[in-house]
């Protein structure tokens, strides 16, 4: 798959993300702050991660072709759990860990599950 011509950092996301750290922290305003405003937002990841089921569906061909990267995603997910659990890290920061390469919306439900934040 092409990227055409576009720079992996120009990502809205990976943007969104600096410029609101950036806005928090001029601000002084605590994560657990922020977190506490977001409940909103975090009912709202669950129906859009469902959404994102269709297209996925629409394209399960190119799914099939992205199987090996997809399969060296899962490796480098359970890998770092296995570094972080050979370093002694606690089970926190394990649990914290474990959803690393899924979206936000099933990442927070993976986390609870086990017992995390």
């Amino acid at each position: 798959m092409r990227s055409r011509g576009r720079h992996p950092l120009v990502n809205p996301v990976l943007i969104s993300v600096v410029l609101v750290g950036r806005f928090l922290v001029a601000r002084g305003t605590e994560y657990r702050t922020y977190f506490e405003g977001a409940p909103f937002i975090h009912f709202l990841l669950g129906p859009a991660t469902v959404a994102l089921a269709l297209p996925l569906w629409e394209h399960r061909a190119l799914l099939r072709w992205a199987a090996v990267p997809m399969l060296a995603a899962l490796v480098a997910a359970v890998s770092a759990m296995g570094i972080v659990r050979l370093m002694g890290a606690p089970d926190a920061v394990l649990v914290a860990i474990a959803p690393k390469s899924v979206t936000a919306g099933v990442a927070m439900s993976i986390s609870e599950g086990m017992g995390g934040p």
